[in-house]
């Protein structure tokens, strides 16, 4: 049973491929600034290609620190492989849940659809937000649970440099 699922979700994902190419990781590395709101990336910025049956997608992540705080950065691209997109965000909106020690909903951030949620017993805030039905931005600080703060990295973000 779990093999005969496993290729219903394989063969639906060649169905919604699209026949479009994603950015070279190196591409997304470019719209992730450098330098943010007092971080400093630390370590090598890192990202990957795969084309596989038609289908295309990329990734580019960079981390970040400022004193104790850390921050990631991860700009997918999911042109070529919709149903990855659908299946990632697809659900998002009016989503909400909260509890003693998190909280997630879903709001529209600098104009973009997004999902923001803040864990206190961790300390850490994250947004992921969909931009152009194509492309999945990730945001996740440790060190906050302060969905402000967030929300202010993902507006350095220069979106307007994706096609």
């Amino acid at each position: 049973m779990k093999k005969l699922i496993l290729l219903f979700v394989f063969s639906a994902s060649i169905v919604f491929a699209q026949d479009k190419t994603a950015l070279p990781f190196a591409e997304l590395l470019k719209i992730i600034p450098s330098d943010i709101n007092g971080f400093s990336v630390s370590g090598k910025p890192d990202g990957m290609n795969m084309t596989m049956a038609g289908m295309s997608y990329s990734m580019a992540t960079k981390e970040f620190t400022k004193g104790e705080q850390t921050l990631t950065i991860t700009v997918n691209d999911f042109i070529g492989y919709l149903s990855m997109y659908e299946a990632s965000f697809g659900m998002a909106d009016g989503f909400s849940y909260e509890d003693a020690d998190a909280k997630t909903y879903s709001e529209t951030v600098n104009g973009v659809k997004s999902v923001v949620s803040i864990d206190k017993a961790e300390n850490s805030s994250t947004i992921i937000s969909g931009y152009k039905d194509r492309y999945l931005i990730i945001i996740e600080m440790y060190g906050t649970s302060n969905e402000d703060d967030v929300k202010a990295i993902f507006k350095k973000i220069n979106l307007d440099d994706l096609p």
